[in-house]
């Protein structure tokens, strides 16, 4: 069967053809679905006339292999789900920072204390702390939970803080 270009129905010879030479027309190129190392013209039957539309197909066959969630394996589906890239929480730096002077001032180092240890347990939650063990032991810190770290920073802001901030991307790496 002969090629043809899709505006004016001219019969293409040249296959590496970019522009139909009667009416200078730019010739479809199939894109990377389809596996062809050469340009590839849309097939027009003779009967198609200039002003009649010509629709646009893709040979499904040519394409490559798609596995649809049902075709997935559990395991594929978590390899295809990506995690979001770690991030530095400013808050709780500038938090911890503008905390160090507050120390002289009662009220106001309370208000950053318990702000802190909320924004550390929501942070924690977030970086999945304490996810991938299944229990919590004292000796490995990225094993702790959200709650262990907010009470922790809660009661022990001054140490607690900084340590979490500093084992923080080991946290979320593990």
């Amino acid at each position: 069967m002969a090629k043809f270009c899709t505006e004016c129905a001219y019969p293409i010879t040249d296959k590496n053809a970019q522009f139909c030479v009667k009416c200078g027309a730019a010739l479809p190129i199939y894109s990377s679905i389809v596996q062809s190392t050469e340009p590839q013209l849309i097939e027009v039957p003779h009967q198609v006339q200039k002003s009649q539309s010509i629709p646009f197909a893709i040979d499904l066959q040519k394409s490559p292999s798609v596995n649809t969630p049902s075709q997935q394996s559990e395991g594929q589906m978590r390899a295809t789900q990506t995690r979001p890239a770690y991030e530095t929480n400013w808050i709780l730096i500038l938090a911890f920072i503008v905390g160090l002077p507050s120390i002289f001032i009662p009220i106001i180092l309370v208000i950053i204390v318990i702000g802190s240890a909320i924004a550390v347990y929501y942070d924690a939650e977030k970086i999945g702390a304490g996810r991938k063990t299944g229990e919590e032991s004292t000796s490995s810190i990225v094993s702790w939970t959200p709650m262990t770290w907010g009470l922790l920073v809660l009661l022990l802001w001054i140490i607690m803080l900084p340590m979490y901030l500093i084992y923080r991307k080991q946290i979320f790496s593990d």
